[in-house]
């Protein structure tokens, strides 16, 4: 006897698993290109906004603050993706200047299959701080690297 294959409508079934879940990869990956990209926006933004500070800093701690603070949000505007509301932080000491940066990448839910916008590890965060250079310290540090080098 020979059997006969009836295959009729199995790529249906096959696709009605495969169609979602490749649709589920592509948008989670999409979702994590969104938040490197996002972290190395706002690394660059506080980096450069952090060092500027730290040249400046014969200004008072207020000045730079407000500086640090604006040169940051201007660096960001109209760059980030999908992100919530960011909470910017900064310190201005004697002797350094620090400036963090926390947010959210807003995530739908559908992608997870959670009701609205997930939390989870789509958080931003970035740290970073600087030394303050004074001119003051800079042109003390020199006089005495000469003053070193002559009495050798």
């Amino acid at each position: 006897m020979r059997r006969v294959k009836n295959n009729k409508g199995m790529i249906t079934i096959e696709a009605c698993f495969l169609i979602p879940f490749t649709i589920m990869i592509i948008l989670v990956l999409i979702w994590m290109g969104f938040l490197l990209y996002n972290r190395t926006v706002l690394t660059n933004a506080v980096n450069i906004a952090t060092m500027e500070t730290a040249y400046q800093a014969e200004k008072s701690n207020e000045e730079l603050m407000e500086y640090m603070v604006t040169r940051f949000e201007e660096l960001v505007r109209d760059q980030l993706v999908c992100v919530n509301d960011i909470h910017v932080e900064g310190s201005v000491g004697y002797g350094e200047v620090e400036l963090s940066v926390s947010g959210q990448l807003k995530v739908p839910g559908e992608i997870f299959m959670t009701d609205g916008y997930s939390t989870g590890p789509w958080s931003l965060q970035v740290t970073k701080s600087a030394p303050r250079i004074r001119k003051s310290m800079v042109i003390r540090t020199i006089q005495r690297g000469r003053a070193y080098l002559q009495n050798r």
